[in-house]
């Protein structure tokens, strides 16, 4: 084995450099922060820091961050590496994985603040789109002059030339399904720092495979790693333990999180899409109040909006924005800057608004909403969406409303997970403030409903050994298998469409502006495009790009599914 793992660090940093050379895209350069430049960086004087920021400051071994949200977990993780690296002088690499494309982008656009655009490299499926609309935003580019300067950017990331990379795990798992390029991968990941925020976001199949990479990366490579969530089931944080093995928890302490008190919980029976549901969101907008309602699916934030605009028909784009992840990159753009400008942290309070989102409100905006009103769903997920309300606490015990129906995970979560928390909410929380350090124990008890612990054990051991077995005990250099390309694509990336209505606009586009071409395209599941070939939606053939579906599309609505 240790033949093995030479060959593929050798092969690894030939191609890297072959690829760099051919590029003529300089040296790699050595991440070399300090503790001092990080904390200038992020404004912070030592004497402000919260103790477990101080600590992290400290560490220099794998650890594990459980701290209230809006607590200083990513300046927590930055000392960390901070301190590594001034320790050892210099680090190869330091990524951050998170678990959505938004997420990434802003936190690509935070960590090019504290470093410099040079330092830092961006990662995903949508990468050089996400470069090229940041440098638009800059105005001081030509249309072409930023598409030429986002897909170097892009290229010299893929080339990993940048010290700093934000990317989501599954770049990381390319290395272990052979996908062309692997060797460099897993050498550039030799002796890295590794920051994972959100970690609890991924299913037991996934996190598995993630978790056993962690363990080949620490033991053969010599990666470390820095874990950090606002909340952590103790049944994930064992497998944790399990693959880095010497852990270094720490958690805010109690008088923290108490600070960090800012919600009181509410149990509503019924359902949120229901005439009373609404009415209860349209009275909390007429009263003044800035509004976040969080649906599971785009099906019900679509009936949620349209429901919201038929009751008050005064309401235009500015005061009523539904998000969710089926509309054009271009649209959901505008819609995220929209929000951001109303109820990002800090920005001053005008008049109010009601966003309707899904899912993707909960870890991709930094915003700061007064109420919300949310489907039922697992703890850790509904903290998060708390998260989005009174985040800095400006307002007194904000009130968050979670309704109990439907109550059968939507075919997005666990039912057990749901029913378990929807009753330790009633029981424990219902008409009081939220003590955040009481969510560890209610996160445990939720996990243990109905068999859920044992089933998502199960679940998660068979899939590491299979993993393991598969892909990890199989590493050889000189072994590309390209037919594992598709199937890995199927498994974490999804596919693109383009709706009938834009075709035109395409087309055009495709001619001047190929990148802004792209942002028309809609992101789905590979069961959706299925659904939609089988439908006869489906308007070119399986190997034509893009994908044409005569579903209907609008910039308030998205990509409406359910109407086909």
């Amino acid at each position: 084995w240790i033949l093995r793992l030479v060959g593929i660090v050798i092969r690894g940093y030939l191609t890297q450099a072959d690829h760099v050379a051919s590029a003529h895209a300089g040296m790699f350069a050595p991440l070399t922060l300090r503790t001092k430049q990080m904390l200038n960086a992020c404004g912070i004087p030592m004497h402000a820091l919260y103790d477990h920021q101080k600590e992290a400051a400290a560490s220099d071994t794998h650890t594990l961050l459980i701290a209230p949200t809006g607590s200083g977990k990513t300046e927590a993780a930055l000392l960390w590496a901070a301190h590594i690296a001034q320790r050892e002088r210099a680090v190869p690499r330091l990524f951050y994985t998170l678990p959505y494309q938004a997420s990434m982008n802003a936190m690509y656009t935070r960590l090019a603040r504290l470093f410099s655009e040079a330092q830092v490299g961006l990662v995903h499926g949508r990468s050089t789109l996400a470069l090229y609309r940041r440098l638009m935003e800059e105005e001081r580019y030509t249309p072409e002059e930023a598409a030429r300067a986002a897909r170097w950017r892009n290229n010299i990331a893929r080339l990993h030339l940048p010290p700093v990379r934000v990317f989501s795990p599954y770049q990381m798992l390319k290395a272990a399904f052979q996908l062309k390029g692997y060797e460099a991968l897993l050498s550039d990941y030799a002796q890295a720092l590794f920051i994972f925020d959100e970690i609890h976001a991924y299913e037991p199949k996934r996190l598995a495979m993630i978790l056993e990479l962690m363990r080949f990366l620490q033991h053969q490579l010599g990666a470390r790693f820095f874990i950090m969530s606002a909340t952590f089931p103790t049944l994930v944080r064992t497998q944790l333990e399990g693959a880095l093995g010497d852990l270094h928890l720490i958690r805010a302490n109690e008088t923290l999180f108490e600070r960090f008190t800012r919600h009181r919980v509410f149990v509503i029976e019924g359902d949120l899409t229901s005439p009373k549901g609404i009415q209860r969101v349209l009275a909390a907008f007429q009263q003044g109040q800035s509004v976040l309602v969080a649906c599971n699916t785009v099906a019900r934030a679509q009936a949620m909006y349209r429901a919201v605009q038929a009751a008050i028909p005064t309401l235009d784009a500015e005061n009523l924005v539904l998000v969710h992840g089926r509309f054009t990159t271009r649209d959901r753009w505008k819609k995220e800057q929209h929000i951001l400008a109303r109820t990002e942290v800090g920005r001053t309070r005008h008049t109010p608004v009601i966003v309707i989102a899904t899912q993707v409100v909960e870890v991709s905006l930094n915003i700061d909403l007064d109420v919300l009103f949310s489907d039922p769903a697992p703890l850790d997920a509904l903290v998060q969406r708390f998260g989005r309300i009174n985040r800095k606490g400006r307002l007194k015990d904000a009130p968050v409303y979670v309704f109990t129906e439907p109550d059968d995970g939507q075919h997005i979560y666990d039912a057990r997970l749901v029913r378990g928390t929807l009753r330790i909410l009633a029981e424990q929380a219902d008409g009081r403030t939220l003590h955040e350090g009481l969510v560890q124990a209610w996160l445990d008890e939720a996990y243990q409903t109905d068999g859920f612990w044992q089933d998502w054990q199960q679940i998660f051991d068979e899939s590491a050994a299979e993993f393991r077995h598969t892909f990890l005990d199989e590493l050889v250099p000189f072994a590309s298998d390209f037919t594992l390309s598709e199937l890995f694509d199927r498994l974490f990336d999804g596919t693109e469409v383009l709706p009938l209505s834009l075709e035109e606009q395409y087309e055009c586009l495709k001619k001047t502006r190929p990148l802004e071409a792209s942002e028309l395209l809609v992101p789905i599941s590979w069961g959706r495009w299925h659904q939609l070939r089988q439908k006869g939606r489906l308007w070119t053939e399986s190997d034509e790009w893009p994908p044409l579906v005569e579903v209907p599309y609008s910039t308030e609505i998205g990509l409406d599914l359910d109407s086909v």
